[in-house]
C-alpha cells in the first residue's frame, strides 16, 4: 500500500473489513530541531504524550486526516535545554559561492559529536595527580610485601601527607590493567584467596541464539531481508488486542498484524498465516532472519 494512504482513519476501515494492510516506513516528518515521535512516551490513563524533558502534551482536536493532535505549552518548547543543546551540537557553518556563511543542523552531525563526547565521559585517571602515592604504593608492595590495603589505611591518617590518594580498588584495578610495575605475583594475600567462581545455571532456558551473535552485515543494515519482530499492546491486560509488527532493518519497511491478544499462540498463529499467505518460497527469501527481544 502507498505510503499516501498510511493514515488512522484508512487503517481502521480496513482493520474493520478484517483485512490486514501492509504499510511501507514513513520517515518522521519533524521540524528541524525537534524531537521524533518515537522519543515521546504515551501516558494512557491521562491520554497525553510526555517529552524527553518529562513535560506533557496534551490532546486538542483530531484533524481531517484522522490524526490525533498533542500540542505543547510553547514557553516549555522555547526554554528546552534539550532542544537548545541538540541544535547547537548538529548546527554547521557552510561556505556559499558567494563566500557567504549559512547556519544549517544535520541530525547525523549532532549525532556524531554526541557520540564523541560520550567516549570522554567519566571520572578522570589518578595516575598523574597522584603519582608520589603510586610510586610510594609500588616501593611498598614489591620491597616490603605491603597489601594495597595495608598501604592505603597507613597513609591516609598521617597529617604529614597532604597529596593526592587513591583508594584500594583503584590500586588493584592499576595492577590488574599493567598500568604499575606491580604484578599479581607481588601480591601474596591476592594468590592465597580464592576468587568467586561463577555459577552455572543447568536449567537456564534457552530463548534462541543471543543477539551478541548476529552477523555484522545485519547489525549494517546493508542487505536485504533481515528483520525485527515486536508486539505492541496499550492496555494492561493480556486478553485485549494487541499489534504485531515486522520492520526490515534496510529500508525499514513495516508489516503490521492485529493480534486476538497478547499471547505466545497469537504471534506463532499471525508469523504462521503470513507464511501460508506468501508461499514457503517467497517467505524464506523475504524473511532471511527475525530478531526478537526475550518478551
Amino acid at each position: 500500500m502507498d505510503a499516501g494512504y498510511k493514515t488512522p482513519g484508512i487503517a481502521h476501515l480496513l482493520f474493520q473489513d478484517n483485512l490486514t494492510p501492509i504499510f511501507p516506513y514513513k520517515r518522521p516528518m519533524a521540524k528541524k530541531g525537534f524531537f521524533k515521535k518515537y522519543d515521546y512516551v504515551y501516558d494512557e490513563y491521562y491520554d497525553q504524550y510526555i517529552c524527553p524533558n518529562m513535560k506533557t502534551l496534551t490532546y486538542t482536536t483530531t484533524n481531517r486526516d484522522c490524526y490525533r493532535e498533542y500540542k505543547s505549552n510553547p514557553h516549555d518548547c522555547m526554554t528546552c535545554s534539550l532542544i537548545n543543546n541538540e541544535l547547537k551540537r548538529g548546527t554547521t557553518t557552510q561556505i556559499k559561492e558567494n563566500n557567504k556563511t549559512r547556519q544549517l543542523y544535520f541530525a547525523k552531525t549532532g549525532q556524531a559529536k554526541y557520540i564523541e563526547n560520550r567516549k570522554r565521559c567519566g571520572a578522570n585517571s589518578k595516575l598523574v595527580s597522584a603519582v608520589d602515592f603510586i610510586n610510594y604504593a609500588c616501593k611498598q608492595i614489591i620491597d616490603f610485601n605491603w597489601s594495597p590495603d595495608a598501604i592505603v589505611g597507613f597513609v591516609k591518617p598521617l597529617r604529614t601527607w597532604d597529596k593526592p590518594l587513591v583508594s584500594t580498588k583503584t590500586l588493584y584495578n592499576y595492577i590488574d590493567k599493567g598500568f604499575l610495575p606491580v604484578r599479581n605475583h607481588h601480591l601474596k594475600m591476592k594468590l592465597r584467596l580464592s576468587s568467586k567462581k561463577k555459577r552455572s545455571r543447568k536449567h537456564k532456558k534457552e530463548l534462541g541464539k543471543s543477539i551478541d551473535e548476529r552477523p555484522s552485515i545485519i547489525n549494517n543494515g546493508e542487505r536485504f531481508g533481515h528483520w525485527e519482530i515486536d508486539s505492541v499492546i496499550g492496555a494492561k491486560s493480556k486478553d485485549d488486542n494487541a499489534l504485531l509488527t515486522l520492520v526490515e532493518r534496510k529500508t525499514r519497511y513495516m508489516i503490521t498484524v492485529v493480534l486476538d491478544d497478547h499471547t505466545e499462540e497469537s504471534v506463532c498463529y499471525a508469523v504462521n498465516r503470513l507464511k501460508s499467505e506468501l508461499g514457503q518460497a517467497s517467505f524464506s527469501k523475504m524473511f532471511q532472519s527475525i530478531t526478537a527481544d526475550n518478551g
